[in-house]
């Protein structure tokens, strides 16, 4: 029944739709209206609770094969889709699957999805028949740490797109199609399109810092990981002591950095009161501070990224002269001492 919401659609609709397979329809012009502020957890089996404005909900929440989010309110209406509607007819299955891109006016790419991708990522539907994938209009979010919990939840979604002309090309094997459509502001809304520039240019500068620093981050633990792996081989052999000595210092120093740029002791809402946010934590918050609403971004707001970016950069630049000088070094004394490469387990 969703197809009645969509008039545009219809019209597009004629005798010869469904031989010509597969074939993508020109997304209607949406409307560019950011989620509403909530205090909402993640939903979990059974009833599920928020309040949106001043109104309490109650909510079941379920995920579709595509991974789309289905939310069924049990005391309100269910609005319609947040985002952009494009809709495909498929004759049948496609044995290679469907591929989706957006971009941008220029043809540059702003998210791709498929039918094939993992179960963290939104699928394209491929079904035979008339097929719906809904477009939240945000880019990729900034990448991530594995298990830190101060940024999950800062990272679920990238920025919002800025109105404008947009495309959507769906891909199956050879065959490709490309649609036009449009993204426009909330007509309530008096932000101009420099507003809308400057804060868009803004939240790309503050995920792809975020970006940076997460992948520090994970660059850091990567090589610890192995540091401790090392030790753990040498021992027994007669220069265990001087590596194990070695690797302390290599450790300690990049704990030093790790402790500046994340939370490492931060498991849950209750750790707030006793472990302080890090620089990544920081910077993640700033950038929900600048997507809050329609507005061009407030000088303080360039001021607090403008240091929080320093403050980052030095940190990454210590790492930078570990990786340069202190892994080399530690890596020179390992291969002095002629262990195998695989050892079996005794």
């Amino acid at each position: 029944f969703w197809i009645l919401d969509d008039l545009p659609l219809l019209h597009q609709l004629t005798d010869q739709t469904t031989q010509h397979s597969p074939q993508l329809f020109a997304p209607r012009t949406t409307l560019r209206v950011p989620v509403p502020m909530s205090f909402e957890r993640d939903p979990g089996p059974g009833k599920n609770y928020r309040i949106s404005s001043d109104t309490p909900l109650t909510f079941y929440d379920t995920r579709k094969a595509s991974g789309e989010s289905d939310r069924v309110f049990l005391d309100a209406g269910k609005n319609p889709p947040n985002g952009v509607v494009v809709s495909y007819y498929l004759k049948e299955i496609p044995q290679g699957g469907v591929a989706m891109e957006f971009m941008d006016a220029g043809g540059q790419t702003v998210q791709r999805f498929s039918s094939q991708a993992d179960e963290e990522t939104q699928r394209a539907p491929a079904t035979a028949g008339m097929n719906r994938f809904v477009w939240n209009m945000r880019y990729p979010p900034a990448r991530k740490i594995p298990g830190d919990k101060t940024t999950e939840e800062s990272l679920k979604s990238g920025p919002l797109t800025p109105p404008g002309t947009y495309q959507v090309r769906l891909t199956i094997g050879d065959h490709s199609q490309t649609e036009s459509f449009q993204v426009v502001k909330d007509p309530r809304v008096a932000a101009t399109a420099d507003d809308f520039k400057a804060q868009f240019d803004l939240l790309i500068k503050i995920r792809d810092k975020l970006s940076e620093t997460q992948d520090g981050v994970n660059e850091l633990r990567s090589i610890r990981g192995q540091v401790d792996e090392w030790e753990n081989r040498v021992k027994g052999h007669p220069q265990a002591d001087s590596v194990t000595s070695a690797a302390d210092t290599l450790k300690e120093k990049l704990s030093a950095i790790e402790g500046e740029l994340v939370q490492a002791n931060f498991k849950g809402a209750r750790d707030r009161l006793n472990f302080p946010a890090r620089l990544n934590r920081k910077l993640a918050e700033l950038s929900r501070v600048v997507d809050i609403a329609d507005f061009g971004p407030p000088k303080q707001a360039y001021d607090v990224f403008d240091d929080l970016s320093a403050r980052i950069d030095r940190q990454l630049e210590l790492l930078k002269g570990i990786v340069g000088s202190d892994v080399p070094a530690f890596n020179e004394l390992v291969s002095g001492l002629g262990l195998p490469a695989i050892v079996a387990a005794s």
